[in-house]
């Protein structure tokens, strides 16, 4: 006779970082690691997209936490009793490092699942204490009867239980405070947290580097209401609007015409490269001479570098070559927005280190 085990399994609520050593990737949006040339699924993610991980870096922003680790906790005993000196622990290394001490991972962040393994009577006797208080029921299994039998007697005995509410159900000691978590938004708070308060960067040029536009830099810090006409950016005004209408119509018949000659490049490309690839059967006196020897002068060989071009997605750019322009009101509005938006950004990271001082993590701001 054995016994069914139904709590030995430990799992996370969120994916837990794997090892930065474990080789893995990503195969039709599942990832895998190749064991025994065979490619099975891995239960984690790795480091860098792990909340757990950034749970961890952004108590190591905590000044708090930082001065009660130099005085062994002092003020923050619970937390440092827990989670100990993180800062003796750099980049991903040092958090597996710090994961992996003495089971840290699994004792602050795990919970005990229902398994299906086969318990020892000596296992089961070290459950007394989860038995006592009605957290696990054990069912012995005899082996001498049929399947379909101990699946009715097991069934029985299913429905007289009662089973506590998911709210009584174990958690984690430490808990991840939304059960969705923005992960792009946490690592996006995070640089700009550490380019503002550690790198000393403005919020404003931060924003321009968020949204990829950081040759518009000096364009933008332009006064809104400075003169200057180098702009970047076309809107349309009603003041200046019988002139963008005119400017429109000329860029986009030139537009038109580009498109239409790109085509026909790419168009004369194929055909020759499908030539190319198809060669006729030349005659002896044509090998003797040479004729119909490969040409490199034709097909894919004679495009070098050249890629692809889209002309429509060149409007903005033939715009303000024909004189496009962009209003003062509008570049001090780009501005007021980007601020705007970045120091939302800085205000949820400094909301999460606060929330990671008392012990939760990944907070609504």
């Amino acid at each position: 006779m054995d016994i069914l085990d139904t709590m030995s399994a430990i799992y996370f609520p969120k994916p837990q970082p794997i090892s930065p050593n474990t080789r893995t990737k990503e195969i039709d949006g599942v990832r895998k690691q190749l064991i025994k040339g065979k490619w099975l699924n891995v239960f984690g993610v790795p480091i860098a997209n792990s909340v757990y991980y950034y749970w961890f870096e952004y108590l190591k922003r905590s000044e708090k936490y930082k001065t009660a680790c130099a005085n062994n906790g002092k003020g923050m005993a619970k937390l440092y009793k827990d989670f100990g000196n993180i800062f003796e622990f750099e980049g991903e290394e040092g958090f597996w490092k710090w994961w992996t001490e003495n089971d840290r991972g699994v004792r602050l962040f795990g919970v005990k699942a229902h398994g299906n393994n086969w318990l020892s009577l000596d296992e089961a006797m070290s459950l007394q204490s989860d038995i006592d208080e009605n957290n696990i029921k054990l069912f012995a299994v005899p082996t001498n009867i049929t399947k379909t039998a101990v699946k009715k007697r097991f069934n029985k005995l299913l429905a007289q239980t009662e089973f506590k509410t998911s709210i009584q159900q174990n958690k984690p000691k430490y808990e991840v405070a939304n059960s969705k978590v923005d992960m792009p938004s946490l690592r996006k708070c995070l640089k700009v947290y550490d380019d503002n308060k550690i790198h000393g960067i403005d919020i404003f040029r931060i924003g321009c580097r968020l949204a990829f536009v950081e040759d518009e830099i000096e364009q933008l810090s332009l006064d809104g209401r400075s003169k200057k006409r180098q702009y970047k950016r076309i809107v349309l005004e009603e003041k200046h609007a019988d002139e963008y209408w005119v400017l429109h119509n000329k860029v986009t018949e030139q537009m038109r015409k580009k498109d239409k000659e790109e085509k026909a490049y790419w168009k004369k490309v194929d055909e020759e490269q499908k030539k190319l690839e198809n060669p006729k059967k030349r005659s002896r006196e044509d090998l003797l001479s040479n004729k119909g020897e490969f040409d490199n002068t034709k097909g894919y060989s004679r495009i070098g570098n050249r890629q692809v071009f889209n002309y429509g997605e060149k409007f903005a750019e033939a715009m303000l070559k024909q004189g496009g322009r962009v209003s003062d009101k509008q570049r001090t509005m780009s501005k007021s927005a980007m601020r705007t938006n970045t120091y939302r950004l800085l205000r949820k990271a400094e909301a999460n280190i606060q929330a990671v001082e008392k012990g939760m993590f990944a907070i609504k701001h």
